[in-house]
């Protein structure tokens, strides 16, 4: 077993589309922040840290849809690319730190055949060691491009690193039923030490909350003027409202970045 502190990218949807969306260069900075504060939780000689980031953050932002509300747009796969090594390089920086990098929201083509994908990346060492694609289709796409069709790769929601072993979901898989990590669970039995969801607009699913017992689940939205919406929770038993617990921060700093907040957990004997 080990201990994890766990930094989580509190992000309010103000600040997100006021900022038009984030750089690789931003989740940087908060990265090479988060890593000062994080070795004040656990010595990553005897400990894991890890940074979590919401879905969409480096979405750029414009008018979408029938009334032209603010709303993420997607990039094109030519800068996906640009950006995946962008983030190996912030990766390279921050050595052995766990980066779930978000998610980035990209169009392959143009007109009637393009389509739309949503991407979780996850980073160690700099190198990409996870990407998990999201399979619930939103509605964004459609916003952006009614032609286009929103499609993803068939990822599992599974990965181990560090010893420990983490579940993922991003937004509508967790409550959509097929698409989560607990309909996942039922076919490929995993022992789930995580489980992480990173979203815009979902909040945890009591019946899909699947980590094991004594385990965490990690809730990191871009919704993040709640205080529900960068949560921690641990379990004594099932995953009910009475059993889980929340877990509080230890630290939480102004990351400089307008309206950003880090908030600092620490996850005991994982």
């Amino acid at each position: 077993m080990t201990d994890i502190a766990v930094c989580v990218v509190r992000v309010p949807k103000a600040s997100y589309h006021a900022q038009g969306g984030y750089s690789a260069g931003d989740l940087g900075q908060l990265v090479d922040q988060a890593n000062s504060f994080m070795g004040r939780l656990v010595n990553q000689a005897q400990g894991l840290h890890m940074v979590v980031a919401p879905e969409y953050f480096f979405s750029p932002v414009g008018p979408i849809g029938r009334l032209r509300n603010l709303g993420s747009q997607p990039m094109t796969r030519t800068e996906k690319h640009d950006l995946y090594g962008d983030l190996e390089k912030v990766s390279r920086r921050a050595g052995s730190t766990i980066i779930v990098a978000g998610s980035i929201f990209y169009r392959k083509g143009n007109g009637a055949g393009a389509r739309g994908l949503n991407v979780c990346p996850v980073l160690r060492r700099g190198k990409i060691i996870y990407k998990y694609y999201k399979k619930f289709d939103d509605g964004v796409l459609g916003k952006n491009d009614p032609a286009a069709t929103y499609d993803h790769k068939d990822t599992k929601p599974y990965f181990k690193t560090g010893g420990v072993r983490f579940g993922i979901e991003v937004c509508g898989d967790h409550t959509n039923n097929g698409n989560n990590l607990a309909s996942w669970l039922a076919t490929n039995p995993r022992t789930i030490d995580v489980q992480l969801l990173i979203s815009d607009g979902n909040a945890p699913f009591a019946p899909n909350m699947a980590a094991r017992v004594g385990g965490y689940f990690i809730h990191c939205d871009l919704n993040g003027e709640a205080d529900a919406a960068v949560r921690v929770y641990t379990t004594a038993g099932t995953w009910q409202q009475a059993s889980r617990t929340t877990v509080d921060p230890r630290i939480i700093v102004d990351s400089g970045l307008p309206g950003v907040e880090l908030r600092f957990f620490l996850l005991r004997n994982v």
